[in-house]
């Protein structure tokens, strides 16, 4: 399993859905979340787990290095730094 630790993006991209799911909760440093979505940060990428509570499942788990792609979580993210101290 080390070279889970690392994965390049384009490794990740080449796994099932449920190798990915796996290794975004396995390895992934969680950042934030959004309805129906969470975020992690895998080293040299991204990774969103989208979460469909109807069916009560994850139904989808991408890798992105764009940044334009943190957008839906920017008002998600505590930036209050005076609590920090």
């Amino acid at each position: 399993m080390e070279t889970l630790l690392c994965m390049t993006f384009y490794d990740f991209l080449r796994l099932n859905h449920e190798e990915r799911t796996e290794h975004i909760l396995e390895f992934g440093i969680f950042l934030t979340s959004c309805p129906g979505r969470a975020l992690y940060d895998l080293g040299k990428f991204y990774a969103e787990l989208v979460y469909d509570s109807e069916q009560n499942k994850i139904v989808e788990a991408r890798g992105f290095r764009s940044l334009r792609n943190l957008e839906p979580y920017l008002g998600y993210i505590d930036m209050n730094l005076d609590d920090k101290e």
